[in-house]
Protein backbone atom coordinates (compact mmCIF):
# COMPACT_ATOMS: atom_id res chain seq x y z
CA UNK A 1 0.00 0.00 0.00
CA UNK A 2 1.22 3.64 -0.39
CA UNK A 3 -0.46 6.90 0.75
CA UNK A 4 0.17 9.13 -2.53
CA UNK A 5 -1.85 11.90 -0.82
CA UNK A 6 -0.51 14.89 1.53
CA UNK A 7 -2.09 14.05 4.77
CA UNK A 8 -1.26 10.92 6.86
CA UNK A 9 -3.55 7.58 6.79
CA UNK A 10 -5.12 6.64 9.96
CA UNK A 11 -5.97 3.08 9.02
CA UNK A 12 -6.27 1.05 6.30
CA UNK A 13 -8.56 -2.14 4.84
CA UNK A 14 -7.00 -4.24 1.63
CA UNK A 15 -9.81 -6.15 0.66
CA UNK A 16 -9.15 -8.78 -2.02
CA UNK A 17 -10.56 -11.50 -4.11
CA UNK A 18 -9.63 -14.24 -6.75
CA UNK A 19 -12.51 -14.43 -9.76
CA UNK A 20 -12.83 -16.29 -12.75
CA UNK A 21 -12.87 -14.43 -15.90
CA UNK A 22 -16.51 -13.71 -16.30
CA UNK A 23 -16.34 -12.37 -12.57
CA UNK A 24 -17.72 -14.97 -10.61
CA UNK A 25 -16.41 -14.56 -7.19
CA UNK A 26 -14.17 -17.76 -5.76
CA UNK A 27 -13.07 -16.13 -2.45
CA UNK A 28 -12.22 -12.77 -0.91
CA UNK A 29 -10.68 -11.88 2.44
CA UNK A 30 -9.35 -8.76 4.08
CA UNK A 31 -6.61 -7.15 6.38
CA UNK A 32 -6.83 -4.53 8.55
CA UNK A 33 -3.52 -1.54 9.15
CA UNK A 34 -2.54 1.12 10.64
CA UNK A 35 -1.33 4.30 9.72
CA UNK A 36 0.77 5.22 6.44
CA UNK A 37 2.48 8.84 6.60
CA UNK A 38 2.08 10.68 3.29
CA UNK A 39 4.35 9.47 0.96
CA UNK A 40 5.22 6.18 2.35
CA UNK A 41 4.77 2.48 1.64
CA UNK A 42 3.53 -0.78 3.81
CA UNK A 43 3.93 -3.68 2.41
CA UNK A 44 1.25 -6.27 3.60
CA UNK A 45 1.09 -10.22 2.72
CA UNK A 46 -2.04 -12.15 1.29
CA UNK A 47 -2.17 -15.23 3.43
CA UNK A 48 -2.90 -18.15 1.33
CA UNK A 49 -6.96 -18.59 1.17
CA UNK A 50 -7.37 -20.42 -1.86
CA UNK A 51 -5.79 -23.53 -3.85
CA UNK A 52 -6.91 -24.29 -7.55
CA UNK A 53 -8.40 -27.08 -8.31
CA UNK A 54 -8.88 -26.66 -12.10
CA UNK A 55 -6.17 -25.09 -14.19
CA UNK A 56 -7.16 -21.50 -15.98
CA UNK A 57 -7.23 -18.04 -16.10
CA UNK A 58 -7.90 -16.30 -13.13
CA UNK A 59 -8.34 -12.55 -11.24
CA UNK A 60 -7.14 -11.67 -7.96
CA UNK A 61 -8.90 -7.88 -7.51
CA UNK A 62 -7.50 -5.43 -4.70
CA UNK A 63 -8.86 -2.89 -3.38
CA UNK A 64 -7.52 -0.72 -0.46
CA UNK A 65 -9.67 1.96 1.37
CA UNK A 66 -7.60 4.80 3.13
CA UNK A 67 -8.99 6.58 6.37
CA UNK A 68 -9.57 10.01 4.97
CA UNK A 69 -8.83 9.37 1.64
CA UNK A 70 -9.95 11.99 -0.61
CA UNK A 71 -9.26 10.40 -4.45
CA UNK A 72 -10.00 7.04 -3.84
CA UNK A 73 -9.53 6.55 -7.96
CA UNK A 74 -6.11 5.09 -7.79
CA UNK A 75 -6.80 2.59 -5.00
CA UNK A 76 -7.61 -0.84 -7.15
CA UNK A 77 -5.38 -3.60 -8.97
CA UNK A 78 -5.90 -6.50 -10.69
CA UNK A 79 -3.56 -9.16 -12.06
CA UNK A 80 -4.30 -12.27 -14.12
CA UNK A 81 -3.33 -15.44 -12.37
CA UNK A 82 -2.44 -18.45 -14.75
CA UNK A 83 -2.90 -22.07 -13.05
CA UNK A 84 -1.34 -24.61 -14.88
CA UNK A 85 -0.67 -28.01 -13.45
CA UNK A 86 2.99 -29.01 -14.57
CA UNK A 87 4.59 -29.78 -16.90
CA UNK A 88 1.96 -27.51 -18.69
CA UNK A 89 2.20 -25.34 -21.68
CA UNK A 90 2.14 -20.78 -20.98
CA UNK A 91 1.65 -18.25 -23.36
CA UNK A 92 0.61 -15.09 -24.15
CA UNK A 93 -0.70 -14.96 -27.76
CA UNK A 94 -4.32 -15.10 -28.34
CA UNK A 95 -4.14 -14.94 -32.38
CA UNK A 96 -5.25 -11.82 -32.06
CA UNK A 97 -3.70 -7.93 -32.51
CA UNK A 98 -4.19 -6.19 -29.02
CA UNK A 99 -2.10 -3.14 -29.94
CA UNK A 100 -0.55 -0.84 -31.91
CA UNK A 101 3.07 -0.24 -31.06
CA UNK A 102 5.53 1.69 -33.08
CA UNK A 103 9.02 3.36 -33.17
CA UNK A 104 11.07 5.56 -36.43
CA UNK A 105 13.47 2.83 -37.50
CA UNK A 106 17.07 2.74 -35.30
CA UNK A 107 17.81 -0.08 -32.94
CA UNK A 108 14.38 0.49 -31.05
CA UNK A 109 12.07 -2.53 -29.85
CA UNK A 110 9.44 -3.18 -27.80
CA UNK A 111 9.52 -6.53 -25.03
CA UNK A 112 7.41 -8.72 -22.91
CA UNK A 113 8.62 -10.20 -19.67
CA UNK A 114 7.82 -13.78 -18.78
CA UNK A 115 8.65 -15.51 -15.51
CA UNK A 116 8.69 -19.48 -15.83
CA UNK A 117 6.99 -20.50 -12.58
CA UNK A 118 9.57 -23.53 -12.52
CA UNK A 119 13.68 -23.51 -13.30
CA UNK A 120 14.62 -25.20 -15.79
CA UNK A 121 11.97 -24.48 -18.44
CA UNK A 122 11.25 -25.38 -22.27
CA UNK A 123 10.78 -22.45 -24.42
CA UNK A 124 9.07 -24.38 -27.56
CA UNK A 125 8.04 -21.01 -29.55
CA UNK A 126 8.13 -17.62 -30.14
CA UNK A 127 5.64 -15.51 -32.66
CA UNK A 128 5.39 -11.67 -33.27
CA UNK A 129 2.39 -10.30 -35.08
CA UNK A 130 3.87 -7.56 -37.01
CA UNK A 131 2.28 -5.97 -40.07
CA UNK A 132 4.59 -3.34 -41.39
CA UNK A 133 6.74 -4.81 -44.11
CA UNK A 134 10.50 -4.96 -43.23
CA UNK A 135 13.08 -7.48 -41.60
CA UNK A 136 13.61 -8.20 -37.83
CA UNK A 137 15.25 -9.67 -35.34
CA UNK A 138 12.68 -11.77 -32.86
CA UNK A 139 14.84 -12.36 -29.72
CA UNK A 140 14.67 -14.26 -26.16
CA UNK A 141 16.98 -12.88 -24.05
CA UNK A 142 17.65 -13.81 -19.91
CA UNK A 143 17.33 -11.50 -17.16
CA UNK A 144 20.85 -11.08 -16.57
CA UNK A 145 21.29 -7.43 -16.80
CA UNK A 146 21.49 -5.02 -14.33
CA UNK A 147 18.82 -5.19 -11.74
CA UNK A 148 17.22 -7.69 -13.91
CA UNK A 149 16.84 -6.02 -17.45
CA UNK A 150 17.26 -7.58 -20.39
CA UNK A 151 20.69 -9.78 -20.63
CA UNK A 152 22.19 -11.83 -22.66
CA UNK A 153 20.75 -13.30 -26.00
CA UNK A 154 19.32 -16.95 -25.55
CA UNK A 155 17.88 -17.01 -28.73
CA UNK A 156 17.53 -15.07 -32.17
CA UNK A 157 15.65 -15.11 -35.21
CA UNK A 158 15.60 -12.30 -38.31
CA UNK A 159 12.09 -12.62 -40.02
CA UNK A 160 10.60 -10.73 -42.79
CA UNK A 161 7.47 -9.37 -42.10
CA UNK A 162 4.52 -9.41 -42.89
CA UNK A 163 4.84 -13.35 -41.84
Amino acid sequence: MKNTGNQNGTAYTANYSVRQTNNTLITQSNITGGAIAQGATQTTDIPAIWTPSTDGVYRLVGTVTLAGDLFAGNNSQRAELHVVTLPGELFYDDGTSDRDWSWAGGDGGMAMEFVPPIFPCEVISARAYVTTAGTFDLQILSDGGPNGSPGDVIWSSTITAPS
